[in-house]
């Protein structure tokens, strides 16, 4: 589900898929069927999301002259509509649905360099200030130079195509123009399913869970010595004992927190070795699926992230630490 705000935020890019498996850990079978997607031919369906990020990073260089150190912060809210239309079945069950993002909307609150830059984004029409004075407003024709960075971005996020969506929740294939084939192959690396949820291919009883592990080489340009970083998101199927139209609640739930990791990113050309003294990822969240309908109807989820790195740059020592958390949610509009 964070899949929102991963693709559509520019916060923390949390790893690379390179390789995954799953594992059933249950009771019985339940005395029913696997969970899974469904879909109806020319049937769209809409979903409404929003998504949190805020994001600490402090820089520190060790200088000649001494100890040089800057801090930014940024908070991003995105507000936006999705449409899945199903226009073909294929042959191994999986769907080609029409990907179609519309009323898109963010707020930006950015603090850096002893400056404070606030942006508010209404489809295209774009509205900023810096240190409380209007640099940007389209709408009044000013700034439009300036306002040409933000659509660049804002272009990328009303970009629409195809997936080939499996029933268990894995985009299988990416197809549309090549700037929507490149964001969405390259996002859908860092992603458990569309919706975050990947399902059993086993039926699941109540209070049975399931793994999907991620390995991850890269973090945000940071290629990783081997063997990276191992995830497992654990899903568990709840006892819903008074659930009523087929409603099925499943959590997930993630936690790393390796240090001392070697890894190395490409600064201007060149390779520079670095040092990854901590890193913390957690998740949690909860979706409500409609097992009849094969629909999920909301999801609630939130990962933090904390990085910390030092590392070489012109012959001075930098030492650089990242705070992330990202509150992603979305609801059923219509199916």
């Amino acid at each position: 589900m964070t899949i929102f705000s991963k693709v559509l935020s520019s916060g923390l890019v949390l790893g690379c898929l390179v390789q995954t498996s799953l594992v059933v850990r249950a009771a019985d079978n339940g005395g029913s069927g696997p969970l899974q997607f469904k879909f109806e031919l020319n049937h769209p369906v809409v979903f409404a999301a929003v998504s949190t990020t805020r994001t600490t990073t402090d820089r520190t260089v060790q200088l000649d002259t001494g100890a040089k150190t800057a801090v930014s912060t940024n908070l991003v809210e995105m507000r936006y509509k999705l449409r899945l239309t199903p226009i073909r079945q294929l042959a191994d069950g999986a769907w080609t649905l029409h990907y179609e993002p519309f009323e898109f909307e963010e707020d930006l609150d950015t603090t850096a360099n002893g400056g404070h830059v606030v942006t508010s984004i209404r489809g295209l029409d774009i509205k900023s200030t810096q240190n409380g004075i209007v640099v940007v407003d389209t709408l009044k024709g000013l700034g439009l130079t300036q306002a040409k960075a933000y659509k660049q971005a804002v272009y990328t996020r009303l970009l629409n195509g195809y997936f080939d969506f499996q029933p268990n929740g894995v985009i299988a294939k990416v197809s549309g123009d090549l700037p929507f084939e490149d964001l969405w192959n390259e996002s859908t690396k860092y992603q458990v399913g569309f919706f975050d949820i990947v399902f059993s291919a086993d039926p699941v009883p109540e209070g049975g869970s399931w793994n999907k592990v991620l390995a991850l080489k890269d973090l945000e340009g940071i290629r990783l010595s081997e063997p990276g970083i191992m995830e497992t998101n654990t899903f568990v199927r709840q006892n819903d004992a008074a659930a009523t139209n087929h409603l099925v609640t499943v959590t997930v739930s993630m936690e790393v927190n390796p240090k001392n990791l070697q890894g190395n990113m490409d600064a201007m050309g060149q390779y520079t070795a670095l040092n990854i003294s901590e890193y913390q990822h957690q998740k949690t969240g909860k979706f409500l699926f409609d097992a009849e309908a094969g629909c999920l109807r909301k999801g609630d989820e939130t990962e933090t992230a904390k990085l910390m790195l030092d590392m070489l740059v012109q012959g001075h020592m930098m030492t650089v630490s990242t705070q992330l958390s990202i509150r992603s949610q979305f609801d059923l509009l219509s199916n």
